[in-house]
């Protein structure tokens, strides 16, 4: 059921980009995009997957196949890996892209491997130290370690750095 008209507006749209220009992977990433937003998710999934075909050297596909899949059950060990898999591959291709370290550190966080999680988050930081999703990351990962002030702090550097960036405030 398509619960959303704007969004499957979107998605035949994107679908005619690609039947236009097949070998562009923005087309494929908006396409899975909208999909998602539409409820069909396997189909989203399938998208990011040529989307990383298309174009090997842009991180997006990967990111978004390895979020869609790890959102289809965050518990499940073999999805897991696939989305690591997938993150690697995007912190390979775009090692300045610092959403494949934050989506690393929150899969790590999920495993319970904090240490990795943060070594993840710093890495992020020290590749983008303006980029306040990075500090919303730490903050939680300091929230989860019960050390409130450090969390808050990095919370107020976010939304210092970022205004607009509302999930600092709802921690």
């Amino acid at each position: 059921e398509r619960l959303f008209p704007s969004s499957q507006k979107r998605s035949e749209g994107n679908r005619r980009a690609i039947r236009l220009q097949p070998r562009l992977a923005d087309a494929h990433v908006s396409l899975g995009i909208a999909l998602k937003a539409c409820g069909d998710l396997d189909s989203a999934i399938a998208t990011y997957a040529q989307g990383e075909g298309v174009n090997r050297s842009q991180a997006a596909p990967w990111l978004m196949h390895g979020q869609l899949t790890l959102s289809k059950n965050p518990n499940d060990p073999d999805l897991q890996a696939a989305a690591q898999a997938d993150y690697n591959q995007a912190i390979a291709i775009q090692p300045g892209n610092v959403d494949g370290y934050l989506q690393m550190a929150a899969l790590y966080r999920l495993q319970n491997l904090l240490d990795q999680s943060k070594g993840q988050i710093d890495t992020a930081l020290g590749v983008a130290p303006g980029y306040s999703p990075a500090y919303v990351s730490r903050g939680e990962w300091w929230q989860a370690q019960s050390k409130f002030n450090e969390a808050i702090a990095d919370y107020e550097k976010a939304a210092q750095l970022d205004g607009t960036n509302t999930s600092a405030y709802d921690q």
